[in-house]
């Protein structure tokens, strides 16, 4: 797969374009989105149309710590730098979905422990929490779609 020329499928990047930025496709995500809860990693998702996509990307993603859950800065920078990795080292593999099914969609990705977890914890339930996605975008019906508020 390739955008703007560069081969995105090998390349264990995360740039700024592939960041969820967009206030009203955020607020359309956390109103009718799906959610995804392996504690203590939840997971928001919302499939769009190309033209709502508004990015060469197929997919978006915002990562969130709990800021009631975790009060130091420093913990919830760790947390947010954990999921954004491992969401770096798996993207591939939800960009293959994505390809097969012609989708886009847009994650939220929220940490909402209270306590730290190292690499390896993390990626052990985030990965259930992906296997769990990548069966909700093999089920998705392109046709069908959902049927949420439209973006003005």
């Amino acid at each position: 797969m390739s955008i703007r020329g560069v081969e995105t499928v090998n390349r264990f990047t995360f740039c700024k374009d592939e960041r969820l930025n967009n206030d009203k496709i955020i607020a359309r995500l956390y109103q009718s989105g799906i959610v995804i809860s392996k504690y203590p990693v939840r997971i928001h998702y919302l499939f769009l149309s190309a033209e709502e996509m508004r990015s060469a990307y197929r997919a978006q993603v915002l990562i969130n710590a709990s800021k009631r859950k975790l009060k130091k800065a420093v913990s919830r920078n760790r947390m947010k730098r954990l999921l954004r990795e491992l969401y770096r080292y798996k993207k591939s593999l939800v960009y293959d979905q994505l390809q097969k099914k012609d989708a886009y969609m847009v994650l939220s990705i929220v940490y909402g422990g209270t306590h730290l977890l190292d690499f390896w914890e993390m990626e052990r339930v985030f990965d259930k929490a992906m296997r769990v996605l990548f069966k909700d975008i093999e089920l998705h019906d392109i046709s069908e779609g959902q049927k949420s508020p439209e973006i003005e």
